[in-house]
């Protein structure tokens, strides 16, 4: 029964490392050097700014200055 549960947990291990992966190579536009530049969530810096579009998911750790809606 142990090792039924080790590998269930090993499975959903798996799976979110994935899942974690496909979030952070997703594209965000990010204004750096007076433009707005296509960059990786993994390689965004702590305050800058990020341009986000209609429809677009944000992530819980990022603070929303303005909104059309």
């Amino acid at each position: 029964m142990v090792a039924i549960s080790a590998l269930k947990d090993l499975f959903e291990d798996l799976k979110r490392h994935k899942q974690d992966k496909e979030e952070n190579t997703r594209k965000a536009l990010v204004y750096r050097n007076n433009e707005f530049r296509e960059i990786e969530w993994q390689k965004l810096l702590v305050g800058e700014v990020v341009k986000l579009k209609r429809n677009d998911s944000a992530p819980a750790d990022l603070m929303i200055l303005k909104s059309s809606d």
